[in-house]
């Protein structure tokens, strides 16, 4: 049996606004997010069972099963086994969870040839959370709503960044525990300056409404953004944290 590959890109929020608080208990988010070019790997086979089995499976790698049995129980497939090769952190605002069980959706839609177009697939990566419709496509696009509604922008820009991933991380329930205040605006700015290859704006111009209520989750988070910010660098926050990246353009 071919065993397949699948990557699971990691994610960049160049903004993240929230626009106040849903009925629902969600918040009301616009997000600019960019693919990245970190990623886990993920091999499927199927197997003879009907029992999806992940390889060195821990309590971290849960949503991959989720997504798998989500994925069995939907299209009634037989089972298959999993392996992971882990390079995304957890805890870091990167979207390592939900670009895994995003990456298991598409896998598995291969070794059983289903051929469900990623649209279908949109509907189950809901169900899984707020960042996987994103990572589903691993396309920048503004993500709306919780996250899940996506309006694409043209991703041939290009630029390099430095990635600080600090030992310790957060828990993206706590950091959207300490929200109290929302945005008046949006991310028109950011969108403008990436359509125009202006990357010296969108340094300037890049926000995470997340930053504030983290530091109080981690205050030596703060800590650390203050003493790069020392050195004259614009250091700005992925996601519900803890990574910090710096952007460089590639002139």
């Amino acid at each position: 049996l071919k065993m397949i590959k699948e990557k699971a890109y990691a994610k960049l929020n160049l903004s993240l606004k929230i626009l106040g608080k849903r009925k629902d208990g969600f918040h009301e988010l616009e997000s600019v997010m960019v693919p990245i070019n970190l990623y886990d790997e993920l091999y499927f086979e199927e197997n003879n069972s009907n029992e999806m089995i992940l390889i060195d499976n821990t309590i971290e790698d849960n949503s991959i099963l989720k997504a798998a049995k989500l994925f069995q129980e939907t299209y009634k497939t037989k089972g298959a086994t999993i392996r992971l090769n882990k390079r995304i952190p957890l805890e870091a605002g990167l979207a390592g969870g939900s670009a895994d069980s995003s990456a298991t959706l598409r896998g598995l839609n291969r070794p059983f040839k289903l051929k469900k177009s990623l649209k279908e697939l949109e509907e189950l990566a809901l169900k899984l959370g707020s960042d996987n419709v994103f990572c589903l496509y691993n396309h920048a696009a503004i993500c709306r709503g919780r996250g899940e509604l996506l309006e694409f922008i043209e991703d041939d820009f290009k630029f390099k960044i430095l990635l600080i991933k600090p030992k310790f991380g957060l828990s993206t329930k706590d950091v959207f525990s300490h929200v109290n205040s929302f945005s008046k605006s949006g991310s028109e700015e950011i969108i403008y300056s990436i359509i125009n290859h202006d990357y010296q704006t969108l340094d300037e111009k890049i926000c995470n409404d997340l930053y504030f209520p983290a530091t109080l989750v981690k205050p030596e988070l703060a800590t650390l953004v203050s003493n790069i910010s020392k050195c004259n660098l614009n250091v700005h926050m992925s996601g519900s944290g803890t990574t910090l990246f710096l952007l460089r353009t590639n002139k």
